[in-house]
């Protein structure tokens, strides 16, 4: 029996409109397999902290000059004057230490009042030392003799030192996670588990409390004892546990 070719016609469509519904037909039997599986799996969160103690042996010292005079505006340019001289001073003991870097903070000028009336003005100025925290306290004393003060005293590690310990306690932090998270997967009785997600956070250590603002006696060696900053990595994991 021969086909036409309207039959042929009919029996491409018939096929063409049973394909989507075959196709849909095995979408819904993978999706409840799909789902089963999603649900089978747990996720857990945790985290683990890991430190260590960097010395400190840079100490930033911020200094003073001051220069004030009874009288209106006429007498600032004399202040100014009387700063710079202060100042240039300044850097020129501290160009004289080995390894010290020092960088000026600008200089402000505000009126002076008494009982609420000016009667003259005040000019200061800043200037941030940094060096080898066995230097720093011989040439802070020096500076005070120059007529500087000492308005805080912040103790530092190295950038060396510091990139160093980051590294370290990264690959600490790391370590512990795994660890941390093969003993979660124990405990829960995980067939297999992977990580969904790590965050790492390291904190930049903070100056102890004592040297962070004070004023010392420039040759009092204890008062500027550096001690030891604090590196400390965060590591925080998702972990997909599959029972």
């Amino acid at each position: 029996m021969k086909r036409t070719k309207k039959n042929r016609l009919a029996t491409v469509v018939m096929l063409s409109a049973a394909l989507p519904l075959l196709f849909a037909a095995g979408v819904a039997e993978a999706a409840p397999a799909q789902a089963s599986a999603q649900k089978q799996q747990t996720v857990v969160s945790f985290a683990v902290t890991t430190s260590t103690a960097v010395p400190n042996t840079r100490l930033v010292v911020l200094l003073q000059a001051v220069a004030q005079a009874s009288g209106d505006a006429q007498v600032l340019p004399g202040l100014a004057k009387q700063l710079n001289r202060r100042m240039n001073t300044a850097l020129q003991l501290i160009e004289k230490t080995p390894g010290v870097v020092a960088q000026t903070r600008g200089m402000r000028s505000a009126p002076v009042y008494v009982h609420g009336k000016q009667t003259g003005w005040r000019l200061t100025g800043q200037i941030e030392a940094s060096g080898d925290a066995a230097l720093m306290p011989q040439l802070t004393g020096r500076l005070q003799a120059a007529g500087l003060s000492v308005e805080s005293v912040q103790a530092r590690p190295s950038a060396h030192a510091m990139a160093q310990a980051r590294t370290q306690q990264t690959v600490a932090a790391i370590d512990a996670l795994k660890h941390r998270a093969a003993t979660v997967a124990r405990a829960l009785g995980c067939s297999s588990w992977s990580f969904a997600q790590i965050n790492l956070d390291d904190q930049t250590p903070r100056p102890p409390v004592g040297l962070m603002r004070m004023a010392v006696a420039a040759t009092d060696k204890a008062a500027l004892a550096p001690g030891r900053s604090t590196v400390t990595v965060r590591a925080a994991a998702k972990l997909r546990c599959v029972p």
